[in-house]
């Protein structure tokens, strides 16, 4: 198993161990708190995050040690950014002729247009038909094949 991970790509590595991390992060903050107050109320929601981060660090453990991810690489075509903060919001992936946007929900550098770009999903992510072509609003990681 170990050797499975090690060969998984560093994006979705570094995907499992966040979420592992903070939910156990979490878990020994449920303790630190029952210590302290001898109240299980205030710890309780640390409780409830660190079992739902665990479990979800651990199916997608599951799901990518055994190959159950998709992979879609693509050219980036476009680019939205916020006025305030200028993050980006959404990035636009060109790949085999078809135009695939995705909102941006966490941080992400380096991206700009005409960069290759890996996308790594689930095969149970919904993708929506829009007008200029398909939206998803979920996925595992995004990585920068140029700039890693």
């Amino acid at each position: 198993m170990k050797e499975r991970f090690l060969k998984l790509p560093a994006v979705l590595k570094k995907q499992i161990l966040i979420r592992l991390g903070l939910g156990t992060g979490a878990f020994l903050m449920f303790f630190i708190i029952l210590m302290c107050s001898a109240n299980i109320q205030f710890s309780l929601p640390c409780l409830i995050i660190s079992v739902i981060l665990l479990i979800n660090g651990l199916t997608l453990l599951r799901d990518c040690i055994n190959g159950n991810y998709i992979r879609i690489d693509g050219i980036c075509s476009g680019t939205v950014k916020s006025r305030l903060y200028k993050r980006f919001k959404e990035i636009s992936i060109t790949t085999n002729g078809k135009l695939l946007t995705i909102p941006i929900h966490k941080k992400i550098r380096n991206i700009k247009e005409g960069v290759a770009v890996s996308l790594y999903l689930s095969p149970n992510t919904t993708v929506y038909e829009r007008s200029d072509g398909y939206v998803l609003y979920s996925y595992y990681a995004i990585e920068n094949i140029i700039c890693k």
